[in-house]
């Protein structure tokens, strides 16, 4: 199983994030609490998974993160711890 690429977030992802913060989606807290859950270097699926986060979910496929939803959407994949 892969470890979550903790740095270099792509940029398109990175700018999301800030998006939902921004507009109150996300808060700054659930950042707080996705920032420890990266720092713990996670093991994730190899294909799609998912992990939520009270006020919204990160999906990603492999070690990389592909977006954010908001806690209204359905992710695809495998949730991971």
């Amino acid at each position: 199983m892969p470890k979550l690429k903790r740095s270099d977030l792509p940029q398109a992802v990175f700018n999301h994030l800030l998006v939902g913060v921004q507009k109150g989606r996300i808060s700054v807290a659930g950042v707080q609490q996705l920032q420890v859950w990266m720092a713990s270097n996670p093991t994730v699926g190899q294909e799609n998974w998912f992990k939520r986060f009270g006020d919204f979910t990160v999906c990603g496929r492999g070690h990389i993160v592909l977006t954010f939803l908001e806690s209204q959407h359905t992710a695809i994949g495998e949730e991971v711890e």
